[in-house]
């Protein structure tokens, strides 16, 4: 009975680390991916203020601005931050 009771005990302590462990991996993951979702937005931002200082988006006409603005945010969601 006691033997029983104390491999039981075990089991759960080992349950509970493996639990632990798994949260622990979890949020590591979490935050890793929050901050490139950061760097990746402070990147974009980067990306449009040197555009617009530099006048990239072209002509006065504004359909084509806004056509090259689009084109822009199209290049931005396929290309990652290494890139």
């Amino acid at each position: 009975m006691k033997a029983r009771r104390i491999v039981e005990e075990e089991a759960k302590a080992l349950r509970d680390k493996e639990e632990t462990e798994l949260r622990e991996r979890e949020l590591k993951l979490k935050k890793e991916k929050d901050a490139l979702k950061k760097a990746l937005k402070k990147e974009r931002k980067t990306l449009r203020t040197i555009c617009m200082e530099h006048d990239y988006y072209g002509s006065n006409d504004h359909k084509t601005q806004i056509k090259n603005m689009s084109h822009l945010e199209q290049l931005c969601e396929v290309l990652s931050l290494s890139e």
